[in-house]
């Protein structure tokens, strides 16, 4: 069990998100407006929706959660929570990947979570690369609310897919 602040706290929303996945996009979408809230800084995500939907609208709140989480998985590696490091690399490719190019802009509105910068996600493959072999590739890093599961070799080989895309 992850055991800083930021690990913990990282451990519940994704553990959110995953109980989540696979059920409806309004509870899909409210999970991650949890994981962008315990992201950012702005935590009145009225004001953050504001901000973003202004003109020129700024979205440093929105892509926020991301350096985030960046910040977590180094904080899993350095703690040697590989599983965390995992669960968050598997987030970040599923919903950059899956989720996001099919929500709108109401979707987004509501999730509060916009895909991750390209510079998170390559950092993420390489600490995904580097570090998870040492996870046994049958190991179960994550279930949805269908009952699928993902075995850490899934999210290696998504890591190495997303070094493939530079």
């Amino acid at each position: 069990m992850p055991g800083s602040e930021n690990l913990l706290l990282a451990d519940d929303v994704l553990g959110g998100f995953e109980r989540e996945c696979g059920t409806t996009n309004l509870r899909m979408n409210q999970a991650l407006a949890r994981i962008s809230q315990a992201g950012r800084s702005e935590k009145d995500a009225r004001r953050v929706l504001e901000r973003w939907l202004a003109p020129g609208g700024d979205d440093s709140e929105i892509v926020a959660p991301w350096y985030w989480l960046l910040g977590v998985a180094r904080e899993a590696v350095a703690a040697r929570e590989l599983t965390l490091l995992a669960r968050v690399c598997w987030f970040t490719f599923f919903f950059s990947e899956f989720y996001a190019p099919d929500m709108d802009r109401a979707d987004f509105a509501e999730a509060l979570l916009l895909p991750a910068p390209e510079s998170v996600r390559q950092e993420l493959a390489v600490l995904g690369v580097t570090h998870l072999p040492e996870l046994d590739p049958g190991s179960v890093i994550c279930v949805d609310a269908t009952g699928s599961a993902v075995p850490a070799e899934m999210v290696l080989n998504a890591c190495k897919l997303g070094l493939t895309k530079r």
